[in-house]
């Protein structure tokens, strides 16, 4: 039988892992269209979605190009379109919007009209473990990846939310410039 400081260092070491995994993924950056890599994956969602939420995707209207890891930007959209689903109750819609902003930014936006966080859930929301799921099924993980993936992509995430009004989740990334671009990736 375990003791209960045994219990507790293998406990922080899984923590600590985790949290590790969380801030630090193997990339694999190459520049992708994220107008493209979105409406690809518009199959996808729609699948993860009950048929009372309508998904809605709005291209910019030129190519977006990034220097981003195209299998993690997938997963942290679905992420996000997943958690978008599950505050939404009934009938919903979900947007997600592509486009080129001053300074050389790209930034989508994944916007639904679910119940919303309260500041104080909002304050919260990217920290590693805390779940918002009142059925316990959250593992707090979701976002806090979601972030450290962007952070390390070099980029950064904004949430918009209050009760009722629904949620917006800006990821900002960094355009590949035509020279970067160019450049092998090493």
């Amino acid at each position: 039988r375990h003791s209960l400081g045994t219990a507790l260092e293998v406990g922080t070491a899984l923590t600590q892992r985790l949290l590790a995994f969380a801030r630090r993924l193997n990339l694999d950056p190459e520049v992708v269209d994220l107008n493209a890599l979105v409406e690809g994956m518009e199959d996808l969602i729609a699948l993860a979605l009950t048929e009372e939420i309508s998904l809605h995707i709005h291209p910019a209207k030129a190519p977006v190009l990034v220097r981003i890891d195209a299998g993690q930007m997938e997963s942290a959209l679905l992420n996000l379109c997943l958690n978008a689903a599950q505050a939404i109750s009934g009938k919903g819609r979900i947007e997600i919007r592509l486009e080129l902003a001053p300074g050389d930014i790209a930034q989508i936006e994944v916007a639904d009209t679910g119940c919303g966080m309260a500041p104080e859930v909002l304050a919260q929301a990217m920290e590693p473990f805390f779940t918002a799921r009142a059925d316990g099924t959250g593992t707090g993980l979701g976002l806090a990846m979601v972030h450290g993936f962007i952070r390390q992509s070099g980029g950064d995430v904004e949430i918009t939310s209050a009760p009722g009004q629904g949620t917006v989740v800006r990821l900002i990334l960094p355009l590949a410039t035509a020279e970067k671009a160019l450049l092998p990736t090493g």
